[in-house]
């Protein structure tokens, strides 16, 4: 399989263990791995799409990745010349927003040409915002409301009576996201004021449980990611004096069985994100609820495989095989060249 992974941007894999670890895994079965920085792809004429990407050599561990992938040299790889298409991007960390816009319409039209792209670029635009958990039934996520009004954001935390959290539509890893008291929480004006410079701003329920954690569960094709009879999830524990859960933060990740309820949840949601073509999805999911749905580099898969000694990264990598024979199948395999 000749596999091509987008990145923000080659550097990007200082602290991102999953995807070093999906690049060396990939190598280990034996795949020709090329990595793409976002603004590495480009639209020619008649819709050919083309890489500036550079050849993955063989690295032992994620250390070597991470000191030697940003010194490469990239070569011209034509689109038809790559099998797969793996987007790692995240654009919640990167500034250069219309960037990312551009690849991803870049990568639907080389789609449309026959290109297997994973995650699907379409839908990826659809869920690159926090908006996206509206289109889940409504028992599956917490009382939720979008706005740009203050007292909107205060009459909602007065309806809930109760404390609440306020976030940006974009964002990751915990980034400007904010626990409010309740409605007559003293910063909750400055907040709303300072948010919406990014855009409406999104207010949850702060849920009961929240304390206790919550559950990062990795999805392949709307399923969890299971090997051996492991499920690909953790319970992640925030620290004394955060109530945020990222593990980037200093959360604690344990092990954890999935109740009847997050099963139920699971099943619920999982039908749409199949339909969407979302491939790799991590589901943060608090109590009974889904409170964030992670579609741009989901991490979380090193934790796991610490704490069930399971190697999740090859549960990844034989799904996107299993993709890639299914495209073979239906008569668009591809051929190219590489220039330097």
């Amino acid at each position: 399989m000749r596999a091509l992974v987008l990145l923000n941007h080659l550097s990007s894999v200082v602290g991102a263990w999953t995807t070093c670890e999906l690049l060396l895994g990939l190598q280990r079965r034996g795949h020709d791995v090329w990595v793409c920085p976002v603004d590495g792809v480009e639209l020619l004429e008649q819709d050919e799409v083309r890489f500036r990407a550079v050849h993955l050599p063989e690295f032992e561990d994620v250390h070597e990745v991470r000191e030697g992938l940003p010194g490469l040299s990239a070569a011209v790889v034509e689109g038809d010349r790559i099998d797969v298409v793996f987007i790692r991007t995240s654009p919640g960390k990167d500034e250069r927003l219309e960037q990312h816009q551009a690849a991803l319409y870049m990568l639907q039209r080389y789609r449309e040409g026959g290109g297997l792209v994973l995650n699907e670029p379409a839908a990826l635009r659809k869920a690159a915002t926090k908006l996206y958990l509206s289109h889940f039934p409504s028992w599956t996520v917490p009382p939720t409301i979008v706005t740009n009004a203050v007292e909107t954001a205060r009459a909602f935390l007065q309806k809930i009576d109760g404390p609440g959290v306020i976030k940006p539509l974009g964002g990751t890893q915990g980034r400007d996201v904010y626990f409010l008291e309740g409605h007559t929480d003293r910063n909750l004006a400055t907040l709303v004021q300072n948010l919406v410079s990014q855009g409406p701003v999104m207010l949850q329920a702060y849920l009961p449980t929240a304390p206790e954690g919550d559950i990062r569960i990795l999805l392949v094709d709307g399923r969890p990611l299971m090997v051996d009879g492991q499920v690909a999830a953790i319970r992640r524990v925030p620290p004394p004096g955060e109530f945020r859960s990222n593990l980037h933060l200093g959360a604690q990740a344990e092990a954890v069985h999935l109740s009847d309820e997050v099963r139920a949840v699971l099943q619920a949601v999982g039908p749409m994100l199949r339909e969407d073509r979302l491939f790799l999805v991590g589901l943060d999911i608090v109590g009974r609820h889904v409170v964030e749905v992670n579609v741009f580099a989901p991490g979380g898969l090193g934790a796991a495989n610490k704490l069930y000694g399971v190697d999740f990264v090859e549960g990844v990598i034989a799904a996107m095989e299993e993709h890639l024979r299914r495209h073979q199948r239906s008569g668009q395999g591809r051929e190219g060249t590489v220039t330097d």
